[in-house]
């Protein structure tokens, strides 16, 4: 799991040889009379063991780490090197309240920041949006830069202000995401279905 994670950023890792076996992570603690703190901490590592909690942090940082793709990692640091720095200054001036370096993920994601994408779908420029999207936003070219990374920050905080408020603070970013790339009708659909199969498995 660790190479991969750091493959991400320096593609040209390898593994040369192992030089131990599979270490378990250890927690050490003072010793104590009562033992209270290691009381403690095993009572709180098989409670979020039990209700998830263990499985979905592992999942958020460490999930998808075997995942490598040598050639998409370099196509993205090259595009970082070459292709970020020429809209880093759109992305800073429109990110607002979002962090410019996620804006600018969501841009890689959906177009490798190509101006002139266009899918099957019909979304097109930086941001990827829809024609209908774009209207709604007062935006005239989707393929002009600036238009598309202002529309795309704006239609992002939408989605932001949009997700229901019974869903946790530190989760709110991750449903925005899902709603920005598949539309806001669809993740509900999707977050409705979940909690259906998750109360039919649990």
């Amino acid at each position: 799991m660790a190479i991969s994670l750091f493959q991400r950023v320096h593609p040209e890792l390898a593994v040369a040889l192992d030089v131990t076996d599979e270490q378990p992570v250890t927690w050490f603690s003072r010793l104590d009379d009562d033992n209270t703190l290691s009381a403690a901490l095993l009572d709180f590592f098989n409670s979020i063991n039990e209700d998830g909690s263990l499985a979905r942090i592992e999942e958020k940082y460490l999930g998808h780490g075997d995942d490598f793709d040598y050639v998409d990692t370099r196509s993205f640091l090259r595009a970082v090197d070459n292709v970020l720095p020429e809209l880093e200054a759109l992305f800073k001036k429109y990110a607002k309240e979002i962090d410019w370096r996620l804006l600018a993920a969501i841009s890689y994601q959906e177009s490798h920041w190509d101006p002139q994408a266009t899918s099957p779908t019909g979304v097109r420029g930086l941001m990827m949006l829809t024609k209908n999207t774009a209207q709604s936003l007062g935006l005239t070219d989707r393929t002009d830069a600036e238009q598309s990374i202002s529309g795309g920050a704006r239609y992002l905080e939408d989605m932001m202000a949009k997700v229901p408020e019974t869903v946790p603070e530190d989760e709110r970013i991750w449903f925005a995401l899902a709603a920005y790339n598949m539309g806001y009708a669809h993740m509900l659909d999707a977050r409705a279905l979940t909690g259906k199969n998750e109360r039919q498995s649990g």
